[in-house]
C-alpha cells in the first residue's frame, strides 16, 4: 500500500456515490476531511482474516477489489464465493461493526485507488449520520443473506450422497459380482481382477440347493501381506490366502447400515446378498466418493495416532462430520450411532496410548 494523489477531490468523489450522496452536508464534510487516498498494485492484499480486527474502512475509488469470502470457517470448504467491489463500494462493514476479523480476503484486481477512513472516524460517522448507519445495517443484512445462500448451495451439493442413506443397498449395485471358487489358483484370480478392473474377489461356496455363501474375500490391499511377502506360489488356491469370515448385508438393508459397518469394522468392501445369492459388492468408494475425508480415513487416523495431538485432530474431524450431517438433515439416530462408534474408537486409542507411557 502506498499514498496516492487523489484522482479527484474526496468530497466530489463521495458526492457521486450512494450512500454518501445522501449524507447531510456537514456529515459529508466530516467524511471528506478524514479519508486519505491509498494505492495498491495488482494482487496486493488490502485486507484478510489473518490481519485481525480491521482498523479502517475502505471506499473503492478507481479499479476493483476481488473479495473471496469463506463461509462457516470449515476446512476444505466448497462454499467460497468471489465478488468484485467497484468504485463507491465500502468494505469491510460487517467486520468493523462487529469488531472482528474480516471473513473475506480483499485483493486488488488491478491498479487500485481507495479512500481509507480510520475506524475511530468510521464509528463517529455511524453515530452522527442515520443515513450511514442505516446503509451499514442493510449491508450487513445483505451479507448475512449471501452467507445463508452460499451455505445452502454448499450443503445441497454435499447432500447428494446423504440423500441415499435410507435407500436400500440394492440401489447401489452397479454390476454383477466377480466371484470364484475356493480352489481357484491365485494367478487366475489376479488375472480376472485385472481384466474386470475390480479391487476385490469374492470367494463363493455353492450348496447343493443352489444357495450361495461368501467363504472369503481377497482385496488388492491384501496382496502384499498375504501373497507377496509370505512367498505364496501363484498356483496355490485362493482359499489359502483369503480373508474369512466375511461380513455381508442383505440387499434390503440401507446404505447407512453399510456405512456403519465399514466404520465399525474398518473394511472397504461389503458383499450384498439377495434371496440367498450374492448380488454384488458395495465399496467405500461407492459410499464416500463425494467426501473429502471418509469414515475409514478418520478411523485409520485414530488407530494410527501416536499421541494426543493426533487424536485431537481426529476428534475435530468427528465434530465436523457431525455438524455437516446435522446441517444436511440426516436423522439424529443415524448421526448418533455413527459418532458413537467413532468416539468409542477414539476412547480406546487414548487408553492404549496412556497405558504404553
Amino acid at each position: 500500500m502506498s499514498a496516492a494523489a487523489p484522482v479527484v477531490d474526496a468530497r466530489q468523489f463521495l458526492r457521486g456515490h450512494a450512500p454518501f450522496s445522501q449524507l447531510r452536508e456537514d456529515d459529508l464534510d466530516f467524511l471528506a476531511q478524514h479519508v486519505e487516498a491509498v494505492r495498491f498494485a495488482r494482487g496486493d492484499v488490502v485486507l484478510a482474516p489473518g490481519h485481525g480486527a480491521p482498523q479502517a474502512c475502505f471506499i473503492v475509488g478507481q479499479g476493483a477489489v476481488e473479495a473471496v469470502r469463506q463461509f462457516g470457517g470449515r476446512r476444505e470448504t466448497s462454499a467460497d464465493q468471489t465478488v468484485f467491489l467497484v468504485p463507491g463500494d465500502v468494505f469491510p462493514v460487517g467486520a468493523l461493526m462487529a469488531q472482528r476479523p474480516a471473513s473475506s480476503v480483499y485483493r486488488a484486481a488491478g491498479e487500485l485507488d481507495c479512500w481509507r477512513l480510520p475506524k475511530a472516524h468510521f464509528d463517529e460517522l455511524l453515530r452522527r449520520s442515520e443515513v450511514f448507519l442505516d446503509f451499514c445495517k442493510r449491508r450487513m443484512a445483505a451479507l448475512l443473506e449471501l452467507s445463508n445462500q452460499a451455505l445452502q448451495a454448499s450443503y445441497a451439493a454435499e447432500a447428494a450422497q446423504w440423500r441415499t442413506i435410507n435407500a436400500p443397498l440394492e440401489s447401489m449395485l452397479r454390476r454383477a459380482p466377480v466371484t470364484c471358487a475356493p480352489d481357484t489358483p491365485i494367478r487366475r484370480v489376479f488375472e480376472e481382477m485385472e481384466k474386470e478392473r475390480v479391487g476385490a474377489m469374492l470367494v463363493i461356496e455353492t450348496a447343493a440347493d443352489g444357495a450361495q455363501s461368501v467363504a472369503g474375500i481377497l482385496t488388492r490391499q491384501d496382496v502384499i501381506g498375504r501373497v507377496v511377502l509370505p512367498g505364496v506360489p501363484l498356483d496355490a488356491p485362493i482359499g489359502n490366502v483369503m480373508s474369512a469370515p466375511v461380513l455381508t448385508l442383505d440387499a434390503g438393508e440401507s446404505v447407512g447400515a453399510a456405512m456403519l459397518l465399514m466404520a465399525e469394522r474398518s473394511i472397504r468392501h461389503v458383499p450384498v446378498t439377495r434371496e440367498g445369492r450374492v448380488a454384488g459388492v458395495v465399496t467405500e468408494r461407492d459410499l464416500f466418493v463425494l467426501q473429502r475425508r471418509s469414515l475409514r480415513q478418520i478411523g485409520d487416523s485414530i488407530r494410527q495416532a501416536r499421541g494426543t495431538g493426533e487424536l485431537r485432530v481426529a476428534a475435530e474431524d468427528i465434530r465436523q462430520w457431525s455438524q455437516s450431517l446435522v446441517a444436511q438433515g440426516v436423522s439424529a439416530g443415524f448421526v448418533t450411532r455413527l459418532i458413537s462408534r467413532l468416539n468409542d474408537q477414539l476412547s480406546c486409542r487414548l487408553i492404549d496410548l496412556v497405558a504404553t507411557r
